[in-house]
């Protein structure tokens, strides 16, 4: 039934959305568990140095292997951090595309209630034009702007009419 509605309509717009946010959620949490495993193995690391330090410290003949193992562990070390920056920035990168995808999809919504307000607005102006409804019609847009239906197209209206005057 889906695949049949889906070939002869547009997909439903919250439904996109929620697959949207959902996709983007479940990669936000994938970096999450990364990050906190790249943590344990960067503490883990952080142990094996000073475990290195402390044994060339003890036993002096072992001080040359200790240093070499020390250096290894640094190297890790600086590597795990720089791939915990890298997945912390593609993290927060992540989140910004989950911003501007909402606020596409929350434009796209305005989009469709401004077409809808030109249609209502073209309906009232017509029948303005009647003398017997003019009285009405007017009662009637003061309704609407005051409800927020035709709000955008009054603002509309007053830009155009301070632009094209002048």
């Amino acid at each position: 039934m889906e695949s049949i509605k889906a070939v002869f309509f547009k997909p439903d717009p919250q439904t996109q959305v929620r697959k949207c946010n959902a996709l983007i959620r479940q990669n936000v949490r994938k970096l999450d568990r990364d990050i906190a495993s790249l943590k344990a193995v960067e503490n883990k690391t952080r142990n094996l140095i000073i475990a290195a330090n402390k044994r060339a410290q003890r036993n002096p003949s072992q001080a040359k292997q200790a240093a070499q193992e020390t250096r290894i562990f640094a190297r890790e070390l600086i590597r795990t951090r720089n791939t915990s920056r890298r997945l912390v920035t593609s993290k927060a990168q992540l989140q910004s595309v989950n911003m501007q995808v909402n606020e596409a999809f929350a434009v796209r919504k305005i989009e469709g209630s401004i077409k809808t307000s030109v249609g209502i607005m073209k309906d009232v102006n017509s029948l303005v034009r009647l003398p017997e409804l003019m009285g009405t019609m007017r009662e009637l847009s003061q309704e609407l702007v005051k409800a927020g239906i035709i709000e955008e197209m009054v603002g509309i209206y007053d830009a155009g009419s301070v632009g094209g005057g002048r």
